[in-house]
C-alpha cells in the first residue's frame, strides 16, 4: 500500500506543464500565427494585383472594341471620334474610360470610372517613342480612334534621364509600360497589342 501511494504521488507530480514548457509552446504558437498572417497578406496582395491587371486589360480591350465597332458617343445620336483610358498619378488607385465625339469642337466625357482593388495602385508610367526615347509621365491618355482602333498617346512627361517637361497630344507608335505592384501592362501602339505580365 505504501508503494502505491509513492507511485500516486509521483504520478500526480508530473500532471501539467512547467513554466518553461508553457512559455516555449506559446512562443511557437505566436511564430506560427505570424507566419500564417504574413502568408495571407501576401496572397491577398497577389490576388488583388492579378484582379487589377485583368480588369484593366479587359477594360482596354473593351474600349478598343468600341472604337473598332464605331460605337457612338451618345448611342444613336452623336458619333464618336475616339475611345480612351485616362490615368493620373494624383488618383493612382482609379482610372477613367472616356469617349470623345467627332464634332468640329470635340467634347470628351467620362464613360465610366474604375477603382483598383484594395492596396493596389498604379506605379510608374513609362513611354518609349519610335525613336527609342524614354519618358516618365504622371498623366496619360491612351486613345483608340474610330473606326480602325489606331492607338494614339497623349501625355505630359519628362525624359527618363531627366530634362525638360514635354507635352504630347495623340502621338502614334509609342509603347507604354504601366507598372502595378507586381508586374506590368504593356500597350504597344505599333502592333495594337495589350499584354499583361506578372513578376512573382
Amino acid at each position: 500500500m505504501r508503494i502505491l501511494q509513492v507511485k500516486n504521488k509521483y504520478y500526480l507530480g508530473q500532471n501539467g506543464f512547467t513554466l518553461i514548457e508553457l512559455t516555449v509552446t506559446i512562443a511557437i504558437m505566436a511564430l506560427m500565427l505570424s507566419l500564417a498572417l504574413a502568408n495571407i497578406n501576401g496572397t491577398e496582395l497577389s490576388r488583388n494585383n492579378t484582379i487589377a491587371q485583368n480588369v484593366f486589360v479587359s477594360d482596354m480591350h473593351k474600349i478598343q472594341t468600341f472604337s473598332l465597332n464605331s460605337a457612338d458617343y451618345t448611342p444613336g445620336v452623336t458619333p464618336a471620334s475616339s475611345w480612351s483610358v485616362h490615368i493620373n498619378s494624383s488618383a493612382p488607385s482609379s482610372y477613367d474610360l472616356q469617349v470623345t465625339d467627332n464634332n468640329l469642337i470635340s467634347n470628351t466625357k467620362v464613360y465610366s470610372t474604375s477603382a483598383l482593388p484594395d492596396k493596389i495602385t498604379f506605379g510608374a508610367l513609362q513611354l518609349i517613342t519610335p525613336t527609342g526615347a524614354c519618358y516618365y509621365t504622371s498623366d496619360l491618355t491612351v486613345n483608340f480612334t474610330v473606326p480602325y482602333g489606331r492607338i494614339l498617346m497623349s501625355y505630359t512627361a519628362t525624359p527618363c534621364g531627366g530634362g525638360i517637361l514635354v507635352s504630347v497630344i495623340k502621338e502614334a507608335n509609342d509603347i507604354v509600360n504601366i507598372s502595378f505592384p507586381i508586374g506590368v501592362v504593356t500597350i504597344n501602339g505599333i502592333a495594337g497589342n495589350i499584354n499583361s505580365s506578372n513578376n512573382f
